[in-house]
């Protein structure tokens, strides 16, 4: 209790009945095949974009863009099924897109 409170300093939200059981359902929630997230590191070599991350053996993960926050994401700029070790992915670096996102791909 004293990590969620600050030792003392703010209200124990998890002291609530509702609060507890909400927790726990979106405990409950987590499959065990749910694919964690992974932090993207992205670099340039030469015309290209290097999108790299740690990935989990077997998924097949595609990378999405958008230009804007706005504008919905794109169709899969590239696709790949990951070894469980890092995993680098090159786009090239012609499109306008600005926020990339990686998604499981079924």
């Amino acid at each position: 209790m004293k990590h969620r409170t600050n030792n003392g300093q703010h209200p124990d939200v998890l002291s609530d009945p509702a609060k507890q059981a909400q927790l726990v359902k979106f405990v409950e929630s987590i499959a065990f095949d749910t694919v964690p997230f992974v932090r993207l590191v992205v670099t340039q070599s030469g015309g290209q974009i290097i999108v790299a991350f740690e990935s989990v053996p077997g998924v097949r993960y595609a990378l999405q863009g958008r230009t804007t926050l706005a504008t919905a994401w794109s169709a899969s700029l590239a696709t790949v099924t990951a070894t469980g070790v890092r995993t680098e992915v090159p786009l090239p670096n012609n499109a306008p897109t600005k926020f990339l996102r990686l998604v499981e791909n079924p």
